[in-house]
C-alpha cells in the first residue's frame, strides 16, 4: 500500500507482508519535513502536499499529484525510485496546449490513468487536463472545462468511463464516454441525464 503523506512531504509504503510496516519511499526529509520541488532518489526528491496517485496499467509507475508544487510527477516502484517531474512548472498559472515542461496548473489534486493518456484534476484552474504519455513532450490540454461549476476536486476512470466531482459540500459527478486514448480530443459523450449531483451533507 503506497500512501500520500501530505504534510510531512512523503510518499509513504505499508508493507502487509511485513506485519504492516511502514517506511519512507520517497521525501526523506525527517524528522523535519521540507517542502520543495527537487527531483531524484529518496535522500534527495522534494514534494509539497503531495496528494493523489495513480498506477498505470503494468502497476510498475506511479503518477503523483505534487499539490502545492503544481505539477505532476512520477515514480517506478523499484527498489531505489526516482522522482521526475513530467508537467508544470511549479508556478501557479493557466498555460494549456503545451508540452509539459511549459504547461501550468494551479493546484493539481489528483490523477488518473487510462492507455496511454492521464486526467488531472487542475483544482483552481477549474478544468480537467489531459497529458499525452505516448510521448517525451507530454502535451498537456484541456479536456473538460468546468470552469462555470466551480473547483474540480477529483477524477477517476472506471472501465472506459471518466468520472469528475466538484466542490466539496456538493458533489456534481460527470461521466464520459472515453472514445480516443489521445487526450487531445475531449470525451464527446455528454451524460444521457445531465451530471448526477450527491449532496454530501456537509
Amino acid at each position: 500500500l503506497y500512501v500520500s503523506d501530505s504534510n510531512n512531504n512523503a510518499i509513504r509504503q505499508v508493507d502487509s507482508a511485513a506485519g504492516n510496516a511502514v517506511s519512507t519511499l520517497l521525501g526523506n526529509n525527517y524528522p523535519t519535513p521540507t517542502p520543495g520541488l527537487v527531483d531524484g532518489l529518496l535522500a534527495v526528491a522534494k514534494m509539497k502536499t503531495p496528494a493523489g496517485m495513480a498506477l498505470d496499467a503494468t502497476n510498475e509507475i506511479v503518477y503523483l499529484a505534487d499539490r502545492e508544487n503544481h505539477v505532476v510527477r512520477k515514480f517506478p516502484l523499484v527498489a531505489a525510485p526516482y522522482l521526475a517531474t513530467i508537467a508544470g512548472t511549479g508556478v501557479a498559472a493557466f498555460v494549456d496546449d503545451a508540452p509539459g515542461a511549459t504547461a501550468q496548473f494551479n493546484d493539481v489534486f489528483t490523477v488518473a490513468h487510462h492507455g496511454t493518456s492521464l486526467y488531472v484534476a487542475d483544482y483552481n484552474n477549474f478544468r480537467i487536463r489531459g497529458i499525452d504519455l505516448s510521448n517525451a513532450n507530454f502535451d498537456v490540454n484541456t479536456v473538460i472545462d468546468h470552469s462555470g461549476g466551480g473547483n474540480v476536486g477529483g477524477v477517476s476512470v472506471v472501465g472506459d468511463r471518466l468520472y469528475t466531482f466538484q466542490n466539496y459540500a456538493r458533489i456534481e459527478a460527470f461521466s464520459f464516454v472515453l472514445e480516443t486514448d489521445a487526450p487531445t480530443e475531449a470525451p464527446t459523450d455528454a451524460p444521457t441525464q445531465g451530471p448526477t449531483v450527491v449532496d454530501s451533507g456537509l
